[in-house]
């Protein structure tokens, strides 16, 4: 069960651990099959989309950032709509930042973003932004919401292109204990996650 956030400000998820590992693919190889993935499940897990040392150079560029322009992170005592209930957040970036520029169109992921748009030519940046929750910082830090599909994306067929794509890559070891970020799979084609949520108790129920 969902302990973060405010219900009267966002719409609250249901904590439920999958008792089986996420499936990952390798876009050199296995781009069909992850589009595939994507358009039955509603999201799609990339291995190695960004290299070793891109992990470690955007870390530097974090704390580097944060040394420089403390504002910008909402450290300093006058903090933004956009950094409250949020942890740190480095909102657009990309104004201030144009060494950043390369991975709006990195080699590990574009291709696939693009495919599920419907084309180079249909991709649109409408946020770049860099989140850390701080050690110990506990539960509420940052607001739990979900990002609901376009209305009509619950009956169109075929559901691709998708209208909109939410592309994220941690920067730091996954445990048990980091922040999360939940995917509910399938819920793309339910209203609520309420009614995503009954319709995976039911399944279960059948199954056993």
């Amino acid at each position: 069960q969902n302990q973060a956030g405010n219900p009267e400000l966002a719409a609250q998820g249901f904590g439920r651990l999958s008792p089986n590992p996420v499936t990952c693919f390798d876009l050199n190889t296995q781009s069909v099959r992850a589009a595939e993935h994507f358009e039955k499940w509603g999201y799609v897990v990339l291995e190695q989309a960004i290299s070793a040392q891109e992990v470690d150079d955007l870390n530097q560029f974090i704390q580097r950032s944060q040394a420089q322009r403390p504002d910008l992170w909402g450290l300093g005592e006058k903090r933004k709509p956009h950094h409250r209930n949020q942890g740190l957040i480095l909102s657009q970036p990309l104004l201030d930042f144009p060494e950043l520029d390369r991975y709006l169109q990195h080699p590990g992921s574009f291709s696939l973003i693009a495919a599920l748009l419907g084309g180079t030519e249909h991709v649109r940046w409408s946020e770049f932004n860099f989140r850390e929750t701080p050690p110990n910082a506990g539960l509420g830090t940052m607001n739990f919401h979900h990002d609901a599909v376009l209305p009509d994306r619950h009956l169109r067929a075929p559901y691709l292109p998708c209208d909109y794509l939410c592309s994220i890559h941690y920067l730091t070891p996954v445990t048990d204990l980091s922040p999360a970020f939940c995917v509910v799979p399938g819920s793309h084609r339910f209203e609520s996650l309420q009614a995503a949520y009954e319709a995976c108790l039911l399944y279960t129920s059948d199954a056993a």
